[in-house]
C-alpha cells in the first residue's frame, strides 16, 4: 500500500512538473467554436481542422448531386484556397473551379475584397455544372434558391476563419 502511494505521489509530481516551462495556448479570438447552420436549404459550416486552420463550407444536395463551395485556411498554406464544384456520387464532377491567390502577391492573407465577383464565379460554376448534369433551367433556378444568403454567411464566417488562422500563426511563431 505504501509503495502504491509513493508511486502515485511521484507520478503526480512528475505530471505537475511536466506542465512547467510550457505555455498553453491562450483563449484568444482565434479559438472560435465549430459552427453549423442551415440557410434556405444550404448547409453552412465553419469547422476547425485536426492539424490547425479552419474549413468554411457551404453545400446543398440536389437529388444525388452535391453543390460545394469551400474555403480552406491553414497556416501552412500560401493564403486561403477556395473550391467550387458540382459533385456526383461516383466521385466525378460536372464542373469545378479553384481559386488561390497569386504567390507573388504581397499579402496573400489580406481580406477578400471582391465578394460580388467571387459570388458570381461560384454561381457560374454551379449553374454550368448543373446544366452539364442535364438539369433543366427551372431545376437549376430551384437548386440555387437561397444561394445569396448562404454565400453571405459563408463569406462572413470565412473572414472570421481568416483572422483566426492569422492569429493562430502569430501565436505559433511566438512560441
Amino acid at each position: 500500500m505504501m509503495r502504491r502511494l509513493a508511486l502515485l505521489t511521484t507520478a503526480a509530481l512528475l505530471l505537475a512538473g511536466a506542465g512547467q516551462g510550457t505555455t498553453p495556448p491562450p483563449r484568444h479570438t482565434y479559438m472560435i467554436p465549430d459552427t453549423r447552420r442551415m440557410v434556405q436549404g444550404w448547409h453552412v459550416t465553419n469547422l476547425g481542422e485536426e492539424d490547425g486552420g479552419r474549413l468554411v463550407r457551404m453545400t446543398r444536395n440536389v437529388g444525388r448531386i452535391v453543390l460545394l463551395y469551400q474555403i480552406s485556411y491553414w497556416h501552412g498554406n500560401y493564403g486561403p484556397y477556395a473550391r467550387a464544384s458540382v459533385d456526383l456520387p461516383n466521385g466525378n464532377a460536372c464542373a469545378s473551379d479553384n481559386w488561390q491567390r497569386d504567390s507573388a502577391s504581397r499579402d496573400m492573407w489580406s481580406p477578400e475584397t471582391h465578394l460580388p465577383a467571387r459570388s458570381r464565379a461560384v454561381r457560374a460554376v454551379f449553374t454550368s455544372g448543373l446544366a452539364e448534369c442535364h438539369l433543366t433551367p427551372a431545376q437549376i433556378t430551384a437548386a440555387l434558391r437561397g444561394f445569396d444568403a448562404a454565400f453571405a454567411l459563408t463569406s462572413r464566417w470565412a473572414e472570421l476563419s481568416r483572422r483566426s488562422t492569422l492569429a493562430e500563426s502569430a501565436w505559433i511563431s511566438r512560441h
